[in-house]
């Protein structure tokens, strides 16, 4: 099963992440290889764009057509955004159709590679855990859900604790791997 989730995750993304989480909710597949697979699958294959990105035939293809359009909605992202690229990062994994493209816009704008894998790496694990999370919970029924976390008042309590733990390793990653000199791409 771990291959399949890489793979689905490399060629399909998120959707087939999904259907693999509902899955594992109804207990065909074990979450945890589903887990590591797409988180791998999502990494490999943002690698590629990323350094496609990089190429100088891509210099030819964002200054046509639909592609532009897009590339130019990215940088008009990136300019609102300026310094926060891991909320760029995570924003992008869930808007549908943006990916990609930023993924490439951020290899044509030669950014560090150092920085693009730590930053996609974070926003890859916490789209990974969401869709998971997501499909699981679909797998195994709403109300399932809701029973196992005791009501909704304990469920608002298990989110309010996860974003203060991304909070926590967002600060951790900006001063341990992204220090402040090479903070700009």
């Amino acid at each position: 099963m771990l291959i399949a989730s890489f793979l689905g995750a490399f060629l399909g993304g998120t959707s087939v992440t999904l259907f693999l989480a509902v899955l594992a909710g109804q207990g065909q597949l074990p979450p945890s290889e589903l887990a590591i697979g797409a988180a791998l699958g999502n990494l490999s294959s943002d690698f590629l764009w990323f350094m496609v990105g990089k190429s100088k035939r891509m210099l030819k293809w964002t200054s046509k057509g639909r592609f532009q359009r897009g590339y130019e909605r990215v940088q008009r992202l990136a300019e609102v955004h300026k310094q926060q690229d891991l909320a760029i990062f995570i924003l992008v994994k869930f808007l549908y159709g943006l990916r990609v493209i930023t993924i490439i816009f951020f290899g044509r704008m030669r950014y560090s590679l150092k920085r693009f894998i730590v930053l996609d790496t974070a926003a890859v694990l916490i789209i990974t855990a969401s869709v998971i999370a997501a499909g699981w919970a679909a797998g195994k029924g709403a109300s399932i859900f809701l029973d196992i976390f005791d009501g909704i008042r304990l469920a608002f309590t298990a989110t309010v604790v996860g974003w203060l733990l991304f909070m926590v390793v967002r600060k951790l990653v900006r001063h341990y791997f992204l220090p402040e000199e090479s903070n700009r791409p």
